[in-house]
């Protein structure tokens, strides 16, 4: 689905804040002493190395995973300064590895690798892959949203039921998403168990081009056929302008959790 606008995904799709990285890096006691390159991390679905890159930068060994080469390759590009990542396009529920991990990381991702009829499967590779002291830690960047204001003034010129979301709900809806499609399945075999949850919210200014760059990234936006998605992106970014000029305010959260592995 994605393959088409890495580019874009990597380009305006928001990063994850560098301190709720490190504070969740705090929560993984086995990365915690000054030798980050014996450290072997996992991460699942790297997508174009919004995650890949701090993990790098960081001096960890990285096994990185995507099924969509326009992504990997994308990754692969962003990380070509970096000796210490090794790719693979494959989804998660493909790999295979004799090697358990200090830390598995998946950065608004594992919900595509842990949904299906194998989740159950799924949980269980992730179990027997880290380490017994390792923590699976899952970051979340939930879409940008625009004041309510200028949300109503795009429902009713699209003539969408209100409240509306350019993301497709608000933040504690997609919190609410995650905890059916992720967290249900991931806790209910008892392999797993969520031992914090840190935040993080931005106010960041942005151009209304650069805004429906990033709303372009989203899947429902991604599938609409061309004609129907140059007039519905063509009257977005009309009513941007005439709102907001060249500077639309959105509001942002981000989040980590920290996953403990149970020994059952």
């Amino acid at each position: 689905m994605y393959t088409d606008v890495a580019t874009l995904y990597h380009d305006f799709r928001p990063r994850y804040p560098e301190t709720l990285i490190d504070d969740a890096i705090k929560e993984s006691p086995l990365l915690q002493s000054a030798d980050a390159p014996k450290y072997k991390v996992l991460e699942i679905g790297c997508g174009p190395g919004t995650l890949t890159v701090p993990l790098a930068k960081r001096g960890y060994a990285v096994t990185t995973l995507d099924p969509g080469v326009g992504m990997l390759n994308k990754c692969k590009e962003v990380c070509s300064g970096y000796q210490n990542v090794e790719f693979h396009q494959v989804p998660f529920h493909d790999f295979h590895s004799d090697v358990q991990f200090d830390t598995i990381f998946a950065g608004t991702s594992l919900h595509w690798a842990i949904s299906g009829k194998e989740e159950a499967e799924t949980v269980k590779k992730l179990h027997s892959l880290l380490k017994d002291d390792g923590k699976l830690i899952l970051l979340w960047n939930y879409p940008r949203e625009a004041p309510e204001d200028i949300r109503n003034t795009v429902a009713d010129a699209l003539g969408a039921s209100k409240p509306f979301y350019f993301g497709g709900d608000s933040a504690e809806g997609h919190e609410k998403s995650m905890d059916e499609r992720v967290f249900t399945p991931l806790f209910s075999g008892g392999l797993f168990e969520l031992s914090k949850t840190i935040r993080s919210d931005t106010i960041t200014k942005l151009s209304p081009q650069d805004y429906i760059s990033f709303f372009k990234t989203l899947s429902p936006n991604i599938v609409k056929e061309e004609k129907e998605a140059t007039k519905y992106f063509g009257t977005i970014e009309q009513i941007l302008v005439q709102k907001c000029g060249d500077s639309l305010p959105t509001s942002g959260t981000s989040s980590a959790n920290i996953i403990s592995k149970t020994t059952r």
